[in-house]
């Protein structure tokens, strides 16, 4: 209430940034990739865009060794922190896809973009990444790539729901047979 009145006076300042923001305890550390590909626990791994933003950015790209991501323990901090072992997986596969697989990632709520479903598709090695759509496999065969592009993000399961969420692999296929290629 005085806030309010100080507010009304043209004598509030507001609060000092530091103190209304800053933790009791200091910063999440940033780590290059390289390090955090070492670690082992139950760490976070802060990177813009969470699973996408890593594909995007370490997809057959050795620098993103030397890229620096956030490290944390704090579990809730939101879906761009990924649990250390699914950035670990994800980022060995983008930098080797023939060499490592995705398996052992939970997919659930995690939209991807068409290259990295491409890429997930024909190299990930996974039975257990489903991509929805609906209409499944005959919808997507029926789109134009126009149509396909138009899509900017595709919803992702672990397991098959229905019909309408084909495995990964069957949407990697009829996106080659309209023509894509993300290699």
């Amino acid at each position: 209430m005085l806030s309010l009145i100080d507010f009304a006076m043209d004598e509030f300042h507001g609060f000092h940034y530091q103190h209304a923001t800053s933790p009791a305890t200091p910063a999440n550390p940033k780590m290059k990739v390289s390090k955090v590909l070492e670690l082992g626990g139950d760490l976070y791994i802060g990177i813009q865009y969470g699973k996408y933003g890593t594909a995007s950015r370490a997809w057959r790209n050795p620098s993103f060794l030397d890229y620096e991501v956030v490290v944390t323990e704090d579990s809730s901090l939101g879906w761009q922190y990924l649990p250390l072992k699914t950035f670990q997986i994800m980022t060995n596969w983008c930098l080797e896809p023939e060499k490592y697989s995705l398996e052992g990632i939970p997919w659930t709520g995690n939209p991807l973009d068409l290259a990295t479903l491409y890429r997930a598709g024909k190299y990930g090695k996974t039975k257990s990444m489903f991509v929805g759509i609906k209409g499944g496999l005959n919808k997507i065969r029926e789109l134009t790539p126009e149509q396909i592009k138009a899509r900017k993000l595709f919803q992702l399961e672990t397991k098959q729901k229905s019909k309408e969420w084909i495995p990964i692999a069957d949407f990697w296929r009829a996106l080659e047979e309209k023509g894509f290629q993300f290699d």
